[in-house]
């Protein structure tokens, strides 16, 4: 059998920039060229900026070119879990509750600057973007800490004002768990509630006579412990861009 052989009469088209036009004068090498070009484009997205630093001063972000869209998704701080009480009567920390979410799309334009914040974990400061007040603000808000009794903290509130309501969806943060005590045995075990999980990480694990976990998911509350142990941190906010 003979052997099939390829041979191009011309050579493969270059990759054009993106977002190059096809003109009336191109030829086919041109518009192909032109075509991979936005195929390559396409395929580059989405792009991710995130940023989960703590930082209670706020910052500024810069819409890069060609992007006039923003997905985000927003979360406010997560706290810190409880210490339990050692007497009367006894009880294991509660778990940090879970900071809010907010998400959605915005309309931008290059070069526009987003100002935005992203308090640390266990901080009673919001998470915003765009603006903390007004009809322009998104805003997350931090989750409360457990209490010594054993109540699980609070989760935080979310606020999107009127220029975004259409487009922006906010959702509170879930509360901690409560701690407990039990007897077994004549033996007092003190547990401390775990931590309020958050769709982008999972909370602290109480400590069982132990020190309680610290979150590890954006957002989420740490664990509470008994009396004499340590417990666990809340995670910082989150800011996540996709563009």
């Amino acid at each position: 059998m003979a052997t099939l052989k390829y041979r191009f009469v011309e050579p493969l088209p270059a990759l054009a920039a993106q977002n190059a036009p096809v003109l009336p004068g191109d030829g086919l090498q041109a518009i192909v060229g032109k075509l991979q070009g936005q195929i390559t484009q396409f395929a580059a997205y989405p792009r991710l900026f995130a940023d989960n630093a703590g930082n209670a001063a706020a910052k500024n972000w810069t819409v890069p070119a060609g992007v006039y869209a923003l997905r985000f998704r927003l979360i406010g701080p997560g706290a810190s879990g409880a210490v339990g009480q050692g007497s009367g009567p006894r009880s294991g920390g509660g778990g940090g509750g879970a900071g809010a979410l907010c998400e959605g799309t915005l309309r931008v334009n290059p070069g526009q600057v987003i100002a935005y914040r992203i308090p640390p974990g266990g901080s009673a400061a919001t998470a915003w973007l765009l603006a903390e007040t007004g009809d322009a603000r998104i805003v997350a808000g931090a989750g409360a800490a457990g209490t010594a009794a054993g109540l699980g903290g609070s989760g935080g509130s979310a606020a999107v004002g009127a220029d975004h309501a259409a487009g922006v969806i906010g959702l509170p943060g879930r509360n901690g768990r409560g701690g407990f005590s039990a007897t077994l045995a004549l033996t007092i075990h003190d547990d401390g509630g775990d931590g309020a999980d958050t769709p982008l990480g999972a909370g602290g694990r109480g400590g069982k006579d132990a020190n309680g976990g610290a979150a590890t998911g954006y957002g989420a509350g740490g664990g509470g412990c008994p009396a004499g142990n340590t417990p666990g941190a809340g995670a910082a906010a989150a800011l996540l861009l996709e563009y």
